[in-house]
């Protein structure tokens, strides 16, 4: 058929050149009259065939062609079909995008990926067709996407902060946001206030370096009143809570519903009319230094997005400073004063300012520190085989409070496992230790009379949990050269725990 494309089959050899009769040098040619064609291959490695055939003309193929905009992908693409007949007229045609075809005479197609994407238009008349190849072009379209601060919901009058959440391989050339209430904005991340209430359509469209844009879009209701924070707890520290570190504490508070941010305020003054410190906040925890002693009070203000606020409770707080009590012989704190070396406790330093300092030389003895271990405190911990600190000084003692656990699974004590003794001392020279096969502390010069947890008993059960221990007795007793974390100098009475 006139206007039919004949090619050259080979073997399979790499063909460098073609030189067809009719001047081409390209692989196929159209067929427009009757008559011999020849045609000379050269290949890669310089050897030449010639072929020569005839044809006749029996009919005219369509003059097949078409045209295919460049869309980004989501678009579906439109074919123009130009296609024409010399003579006659077209019987059908058929279009193939890979696996699918089409009979439509200018269809549309929805291709699933960015890509280039060969097709191929078919044309019959006659018994004589004709085909046309070409590749369409399909862009890559970004995701536009945002998140608004704080939900939908809004009050009159707030800034709004806006966070574009754009996906995209490709750099982001314009910004284009509709607020609907007539204001706009171009940058990534706008900041907008409504200042009526309502519904509001709000409208983002990213375009791509390309030129392919793509829109996100939500609806806002704006409220002149929003509900009030609801009401919550302080958390930690516990109200009168007693102090005496340089360190930051840890304030936690629960989650108010309602609320979007905190205002967290310490000062002296129990009517809060003078803070000493405050600080806006998301968070739900807050860390802060008592900068001297003396009675502190906390709490926290709950705001919701229209300024409407709730407040919590408030807490007391006592910071002491040790140094300042002269009948206090002893202070010594896990958290402040500890000197460490070679991941060990080497010195504990006395806090109470008498300079009765506990200190381990040999490196093998010194006990270890354990962080956050007993409501975000710390703790020194003894191994119970060979961990101890030991005092080279003298103190009058006629009460102490220890907090203190033992670390095992056993549940009751395997020995006179000693806390706080005198090294070499005879009578009564054991503060804390345990009793033998019981859960029981050992009478030392407290006798019966130590409290624990604020109950007068002397059974430490669970001994695994943390307890406050006081005793007290009525006659002082001197005592030289303490020893903590060993029973006097007994090499089998170890401390095991913190």
């Amino acid at each position: 058929c006139k206007y039919e494309t004949v090619a050259l089959q080979h073997g399979g050899l790499d063909i460098a050149s073609y030189q067809w009769s009719t001047g081409s040098s390209q692989s196929a040619i159209a067929i427009e009259t009757a008559g011999q064609y020849a045609v000379t291959a050269t290949n890669t490695q310089g050897c030449i065939s010639s072929d020569t055939a005839v044809f006749s003309i029996s009919g005219v193929a369509p003059n097949v062609f078409f045209a295919a905009d460049t869309v980004c992908l989501g678009d579906s693409t439109s074919f123009g079909n130009p296609t024409s007949i010399e003579m006659g007229a077209i019987d059908s045609v058929i279009w193939h995008f890979g696996t699918d075809t089409s009979l439509a005479w200018a269809p549309k197609y929805l291709f699933k990926n960015d890509s280039l994407y060969p097709v191929t238009l078919t044309a019959y008349s006659s018994g004589c067709s004709s085909y046309y190849t070409d590749t369409v072009a399909v862009l890559y379209r970004p995701q536009a996407g945002f998140d608004i601060a704080y939900g939908l919901t809004q009050c009159t009058g707030a800034e709004i902060s806006f966070t574009d959440t754009t996906k995209s391989e490709l750099s982001i050339t314009d910004y284009q946001w509709l607020f609907g209430s007539g204001g706009g904005s171009t940058v990534q991340n706008p900041v907008y206030t409504y200042p009526l209430a309502g519904n509001y359509q709000i409208i983002q469209q990213v375009t791509a370096q390309n030129g392919c844009a793509d829109t996100a879009g939500s609806v806002i209701t704006i409220s002149d009143e929003l509900s009030l924070p609801q009401r919550f707890e302080l958390i930690t520290p516990v109200n009168n809570y007693f102090t005496s570190s340089s360190n930051p504490i840890s304030f936690e508070w629960e989650l108010s519903a309602n609320a979007m941010e905190y205002r967290f305020c310490i000062t002296k003054d129990s009517l809060f009319n003078s803070l000493t410190y405050k600080v806006l906040t998301n968070s739900l925890l807050q860390h802060y230094a008592l900068p001297d002693t003396g009675t502190w009070y906390w709490h926290v203000i709950a705001y919701n997005l229209c300024g409407d606020s709730t407040v919590s409770g408030a807490r007391k707080i006592e910071k002491v400073n040790p140094a300042n009590n002269q009948k206090l012989q002893l202070w010594l704190s896990a958290g402040d004063g500890v000197t460490i070396a070679d991941n060990a406790l080497s010195v504990w330093q006395d806090l109470s300012g008498k300079g009765h300092n506990a200190y381990q030389n040999t490196v093998n003895s010194r006990p270890a520190i354990v962080e956050s271990i007993l409501n975000g405190h710390p703790a020194i911990r003894f191994d119970g085989t060979n961990d101890y600190l030991w005092m080279d000084s003298t103190l009058t003692i006629g009460a102490a409070y220890a907090v203190f656990r033992w670390d095992g699974s056993e549940t009751v004590f395997p020995s006179y496992n000693g806390l706080i003794t005198e090294q070499a001392g005879l009578g009564p020279s054991i503060l804390f230790a345990a009793l033998p096969s019981t859960s029981m502390l050992y009478a030392g010069l407290f006798g019966s009379n130590i409290q624990i947890n604020g109950a007068a008993t002397m059974d430490f059960s669970p001994i695994d949990q943390f307890k406050l221990v006081y005793g007290q007795n009525i006659t002082q007793r001197g005592f030289q050269n303490l020893v903590i974390g060993r029973d006097r100098s007994f090499t089998d009475r170890y401390w095991k725990g913190d």
